[in-house]
Formats: structure tokens, C-alpha cells, sequence
């Protein structure tokens, strides 16, 4: 006995029809639209263009853009008009999308866009975060930097030069001590996290805030104070 059986509809995964536009907002295509509706493109085209919205509202959740697909009789790539659309802009155009099929696509593509601005959402908070953990550490560093150069002060006087550009020699005659001594001094405070940035640097640095950030991120934290003896040395 044959029993007549239907294939079942592959599932769609709505996750990958949004990408991230450059403002942050997901948006998926009149293309994804017109393959997952059952719609010819051009008909989508037309009901975007037909739509009853203001000319901000359409700018902000249509975005024309070119797309590049397959050539079905096998060619050259074919470019054609397409539109970037924005959650609120895909809920706008399907409303006109009706029946039991369009329900469930509509209701899955919502969720996916929710879960997109989501994720968008919890990324920028961790970023937030970072933000703020960084600005937190790099005030402790210059507290401490600080108060390691007023118990040292011989630190503070070479840091001062080497900053300044002078070598070990110079800075040993400004000090009045040995090229030697000025050395091991520099070792310590580089051991107990201390910068010693040239001024030129640190001026081209403070031009480029990425660049700033990446020397505070290369920066150690941990500056353990009580371990460092007035002159230098480790107790």
C-alpha cells in the first residue's frame, strides 16, 4: 500500500537574514523578505515604494542599497536594486503580508530582531563596563605612581629627565649621580610599573585616543608599595 506523505518545509533560519547596519541597528533585505514571503522581488520593491509612511520614517527604515544574486541561467552575478530594512520598517511593510504562513514568519522574524537588538544591546553594556573599569585602573596606576614617586624622589627626577630625553649619562650628571646607579633605578621603577614615556611620545600619544588607550591597557596594575625601599631597593 503507498502512502502519500508530505515533505516537510526546511526550517529558516531568521538569524542569518540580519546583519548589523553601520549605526548599530540590525536590518535584513527586500531580497530575504521576497524568498521567505513566496514574493517576487520586484513586487516587494513596489509594495516598499507604495507604502503610507512619512519620508523620515522611510529614509531611517529603508535604506536602498544594491545586492548582488546568482544568475539563474548560470552568467554573470546580477546587481539589482534591494532596500536595507530596520525592525520597525519590516513590521510596517508586513502588515500587508497576511494568512496563517505569514503569521508565523512575521511573529519568528520579530524574534529574531528582538534577539539581535538584544545581543547589540548586552555587547554595549559590556563595553560600558570595560570602559569604566579601565578609566578605574588607570586612575589607581597614577594614584600610586604618585605616591611612589613622592616616598622615591630620586625616581621622580629621573623619570623627569629620561622624559625629557636625556640619556643615562645625562641624566646621571643632572642628578648628580652615577650612570650605573641612574640604570638599576630605572630597572625598579620599571618593575614596579612606573612609565617612562618621552614627552614627544606622549604628546603624539594624547593626539590619538586609541593610541592612549593602548598604552594605559599594556600598563601594569598591580604596584605593590610596600616593598620598595626609599633608595631603590627591595626590602
Amino acid at each position: 500500500m503507498n502512502f502519500l506523505t508530505t515533505k516537510p518545509q526546511p526550517e529558516i533560519d531568521f538569524d542569518s537574514t540580519l546583519t548589523i547596519r553601520n549605526d548599530g541597528q540590525p536590518v535584513t533585505t527586500s531580497l530575504h523578505i521576497a524568498e521567505i514571503f513566496d514574493k517576487r522581488h520586484d513586487n516587494v520593491l513596489r509594495d516598499i515604494k507604495a507604502l503610507h509612511c512619512s519620508e523620515k520614517f522611510r529614509m531611517y527604515n529603508f535604506e536602498e542599497t544594491v545586492e548582488t544574486r546568482t544568475n539563474p541561467s548560470g552568467g554573470k552575478s546580477i546587481s539589482s536594486p534591494a532596500y536595507e530594512i530596520t525592525k520597525n520598517g519590516f513590521m510596517f511593510l508586513a502588515l500587508g503580508y497576511n494568512g496563517s504562513k505569514a503569521a508565523k514568519i512575521k511573529e519568528a522574524w520579530i524574534e529574531a530582531f528582538d534577539k539581535m537588538l538584544k545581543h547589540i544591546y548586552d555587547s554595549h553594556e559590556y563595553i560600558a563596563t570595560l570602559e569604566t573599569d579601565v578609566k578605574n585602573l588607570q586612575q589607581r596606576n597614577q594614584e600610586m605612581e604618585k605616591a611612589l614617586l613622592a616616598r622615591i624622589p630620586h625616581w621622580a627626577k629621573i623619570r623627569q629627565c629620561k622624559e625629557a630625553g636625556l640619556s643615562n649619562v645625562e641624566t646621571s650628571r643632572a642628578i648628580g649621580m652615577s650612570d650605573s646607579f641612574v640604570g638599576k633605578s630605572i630597572k625598579r621603577m620599571k618593575d614596579a610599573g612606573i612609565r617612562i614615556v618621552p614627552t614627544q611620545i606622549r604628546l603624539a600619544l594624547a593626539k590619538n585616543r586609541g593610541a592612549m588607550e593602548e598604552l594605559a591597557a599594556h600598563t601594569p596594575v598591580d604596584l605593590v608599595l610596600p616593598v620598595i625601599s626609599e633608595n631603590g631597593g627591595n626590602r
